[in-house]
């Protein structure tokens, strides 16, 4: 199940993917998952031991074009996985295609690149107005700069209509 991990969950996974710290208690993750694969996910999964969705519910979300997700949950520590199907979205796509790898402890994990991270951060900011979303931008500008493409950032923000939420996010300060 090839996916791309986009970390937000405190200093150690903050550091490894190239964002600013945030204390949560979750991990965001895009999977290309096919209806097929999801024997496979619920048997990584143990029901003694995390909460997966039944069945039913993960098909339903799979066959979404658009949107699709659900959660996973670790029982007994409460660590959560924001997963994400790709689906369709041609920006989830995108990133999937352009993972960066990233050592963590003995493990490679592949990573979102920064402008997949800024591009969803600015349209949950719009859709929220919450600033915990500039907060991450900034984060992540701050440690990423010159792995970011800006042109090819600021094609997508004009194809996204996202300037306004850009501005915010370059003039926000902690």
């Amino acid at each position: 199940m090839p996916g791309v991990v986009s970390f937000r969950a405190g200093p150690q996974e903050g550091r490894c993917s190239k964002t600013a710290p945030r204390l949560t208690n979750n991990l965001d993750l895009v999977l290309n998952l096919k209806k097929s694969d999801v024997h496979k996910l619920l048997k990584a999964f143990p029901l003694e031991e995390f909460y997966c969705p039944p069945e039913e519910i993960i098909v339903t979300e799979i066959s979404r074009t658009a949107r699709g997700q659900f959660n996973l949950i670790h029982n007994e520590t409460g660590f959560r996985v924001d997963v994400y199907l790709a689906g369709k979205d041609t920006l989830h796509q995108w990133s999937l295609a352009n993972t960066k790898p990233v050592q963590v402890e003995d493990q490679t994990v592949m990573v979102a690149p920064p402008e997949y991270v800024f591009l969803r951060q600015l349209e949950y900011y719009r859709e929220s107005r919450s600033d915990k979303h500039l907060r991450d931008i900034a984060g992540i500008l701050e440690v990423s700069g010159n792995e970011v493409n800006p042109p090819w950032l600021e094609e997508q923000i004009s194809k996204r209509q996202l300037h306004e939420e850009w501005l915010a996010a370059k003039l926000y300060r902690d």
